[in-house]
């Protein structure tokens, strides 16, 4: 694995598939036509500039993962520490990672629309879920 810090220099590399993680905002108009990759995903927080590029990497046909559904395996380890769960526990909370990322993907290709949508669609899904279940179990 090649390790870059010149921000220049990253897109100017033909990359199978970059892992960015540590740079915000790369994905832009500036950098998308240099990709030469098929998916791009890293632990780099907003790694999109604006939505918009997220759109532009789906209609180029790369994949994008964002970096909320890839960075979960962080937030999964201090919740089970939190519950004193066990490391089996976290384990597997962390495998479901990799399912949530095939279901953004195969619900991407179905509706030919852009990983990043799918993604923010099934985040709030599941937030909405959660309240509606809080408020019901305060109710009872």
């Amino acid at each position: 694995m090649e390790s870059i810090k010149d921000n220049n220099r990253i897109f100017s590399k033909s990359f199978q598939n970059p892992l960015l993680c540590a740079l915000g905002s790369v994905i832009n108009d500036e950098t998308i036509p240099k990709l030469k990759c098929k998916i791009v995903a890293g632990s780099a927080n907003n790694q999109l500039e604006e939505n918009r590029h997220g759109r532009i990497l789906h209609e180029k046909g790369i994949r994008y993962a964002p970096d909320y559904v890839i960075n979960a395996g962080g937030l999964i380890a201090i919740y089970i520490e939190s519950k004193h769960s066990t490391p089996e526990e976290g384990i597997k909370k962390v495998e479901e990672i990799e399912e949530k990322i095939d279901t953004i993907i195969a619900v991407s290709k179905k509706h030919n629309e852009p990983t990043y949508e799918i993604a923010n669609r099934l985040a709030d899904e599941r937030i909405s879920n959660k309240k509606k279940e809080r408020e019901t179990s305060r109710k009872a």
